[in-house]
């Protein structure tokens, strides 16, 4: 049995993950609050240059904060965004995450160009991205590798940051509706958000309570609620998990921190379920709790029947001949994180496949490979295959990306798996990957070494980290209890 600290937080790097619940500090500095409280009951529309910062809790436990620096940038205004995580327990390991982003806006508040560099102790990630017409064009370094992308849009995009602002321009009447176009520069995502706005509600800021208007914001089928004033300021943030970004004072805001086991509290418990998986042929389980729309359930190895999910273990496969052929040319591309299209990706898993010339043979000896290189270690940052290849350290995340960049080298189809998967007496959130045979996907835990994966591993999600974020709205509500095993 692996030791437990292979359980990970699978690189959610989001800056909303790792905001918490309100919890008010002490230390205040009486001329800086009355500032504030200034500039909050100032009930004007436009945008307000300055600073602003916003004190992160989760479960009512300080664990960093954010701070935001609006400037004029003529014909707009440049958002610079500090974001701090500090001691973020993953079992015995404290962890701290700085994010530094300088978002440029033009006059409606759209984006217009941006960087960003994130800072996770052995792993670090820079980019940069501009709007040119219906493009976005991306540019990556990691590992000391600049790799340059571009995404097609559809609409205009809004940084998360600046939402409010942007909102505040469109309506803030109650009933009003609207959509937008939210991207993530960490994750290189664009993804849809649905803002309907409540209306009026007071909220407690420093020790007063001021008024805002409360908006309801539906994305990967979360609902969250804000409080923004009419300059669409975040006054209060639910982020989802019980976290929550609270308008501070720069004391409060950067008062120390709490230490706090996030990965406890994302570690779902399974009564009835035997000590080990290694040896079971089916594994049938009730869930609840969530909404299961939208996830993928059924597959190969998992049918989904209403609440029950059924998982067997993968018989014996037949390989398909190298270079192998998929029928999706994103299971074999090099993306700016995956790196399969690397001479120092390609030289390794060429070495380490050696005479293999089939997709089972093969992946396993990179599966054995990666298992010994990266040694385990929890990550909180972006997972890169370069800059893992370049550590040696890494958690789930760090290890599967690694592999498929190296799959995908040697022409092996290979895609990105996330969900849970059990291990003493409880399951936590992992990732593993697949490979193509000739008899169906096949699937490869890299960081456990295991090929096929037990019936412990339950998958939800297929993609890189920008898909892992619709997992958020698992944590802390999926619940488990065993119908039967075998």
């Amino acid at each position: 049995m692996q030791n437990t600290t292979r359980w990970d937080l699978m690189g959610l790097a989001s800056l909303a993950i790792f905001a918490g619940a309100l919890y008010w500090s002490s230390i205040q500095s009486p001329s800086e609050t009355s500032n504030l409280k200034q500039d909050i009951l100032d009930q004007g529309a436009e945008v307000r240059l300055g600073h602003e910062w916003m004190g992160l809790y989760f479960k009512e436990k300080r664990v960093g904060y954010f701070h935001i620096h609006k400037t004029s940038a003529k014909p707009g205004i440049e958002y610079k965004v500090v974001g701090k995580i500090q001691q973020v327990g993953l079992l015995d390991k404290k962890l701290s995450l700085d994010i530094n982003l300088s978002a440029f806006l033009d006059e409606s508040m759209a984006l217009t160009r941006f960087q960003f560099a994130l800072d996770a102790g052995p792993a670090s990630i820079e980019g940069r991205g501009v709007v040119v017409g219906q493009q976005l064009k991306l540019a990556i370094t990691t590992a000391g590798v600049t790799r340059e992308d571009s995404l097609k849009l559809k609409s205009t995009p809004v940084l998360r940051e600046t939402l409010g602002p942007r909102l505040a321009r469109l309506a803030l009447t109650p009933g009003a509706v609207h959509t937008m176009s939210i991207f993530d520069p960490i994750t290189q995502r664009n993804q849809r958000v649905t803002i309907t706005v409540e209306g009026p509600e007071d909220v407690m800021v420093v020790d007063r309570m001021v008024k805002a208007t409360r908006i309801r914001q539906s994305l990967n089928g979360m609902t969250l609620y804000a409080w923004i004033n009419q300059r669409g300021e975040m006054l209060r943030q639910e982020l989802g998990f019980g976290m929550v970004a609270v308008r501070e004072t720069k004391l409060q805001a950067t008062a120390p921190v709490d230490s706090v086991s996030f990965i406890e509290q994302t570690m779902i418990s399974a009564p009835g379920m035997p000590k080990k998986t290694d040896a079971l042929k089916t594994l049938t389980l009730s869930l609840g709790g969530v909404e299961l729309t939208g996830f993928k359930l059924g597959d190969r190895r998992q049918v989904i029947d209403g609440r029950l999910l059924k998982v067997t273990r993968e018989p014996s496969s037949v390989g398909l001949p190298l270079p192998a052929r998929s029928d999706d040319a994103s299971d074999l591309a090099s993306t700016l994180l995956i790196q399969s299209d690397s001479e120092k990706i390609r030289a390794k898993a060429t070495a380490a496949i050696g005479a293999s010339t089939e997709t089972i043979g093969a992946a396993q000896l990179l599966m054995e490979w990666v298992s010994k290189w990266v040694e385990d270690a929890p990550v909180i940052g972006v997972p890169s295959a370069l800059e893992t290849l370049k550590t040696r350290r890494g958690d789930c995340n760090e290890h599967t990306t690694l592999f498929v960049a190296l799959a995908r080298s040697v022409g092996i189809p290979t895609r990105f798996v996330t969900g849970i998967a059990y291990l003493k007496g409880r399951f936590g959130y992992h990732a593993w990957a697949e490979v193509l045979t000739k008899d169906g996907w096949l699937s490869v835990d890299p960081t456990w070494n295991q090929m096929p994966v037990d019936v412990g591993h339950i998958a939800f999600v297929r993609g890189g980290l920008s898909h892992q974020a619709s997992l958020v709205q698992l944590m802390g509500q999926l619940t488990l209890s065993v119908v039967e095993y075998r």
